[in-house]
């Protein structure tokens, strides 16, 4: 929302960081139509080892071919913060 209460319009890098962003952090079964849309951030790496942060990645991968597939280009790395 802007300053005037009314929906922000985002274009170019923020509008497409914010779809990547949402890709991430959306739960799977959020969407009855597309029920494994969605990475799961919190639910499902919260607490992650770093063993687990390459299947992050791959996950992450997978949603972005299968549901942003205008961005199968972008770079996905993954760290694990302390």
């Amino acid at each position: 929302m802007d300053e005037f209460k009314e929906p922000t319009v985002l274009k170019g890098p923020k509008a497409v960081a914010a779809l990547l962003a949402r890709l991430l952090l959306l739960e799977p079964g959020t969407f009855q139509s597309h029920p494994d849309m969605g990475v799961g951030l919190v639910s499902k790496y919260r607490y992650s080892l770093e063993t687990e942060i390459d299947r992050l990645r791959e996950d992450y991968s997978r949603q972005i071919a299968k549901y942003l597939p205008q961005y199968q280009g972008v770079e996905v790395r993954t760290t694990l913060r302390e």
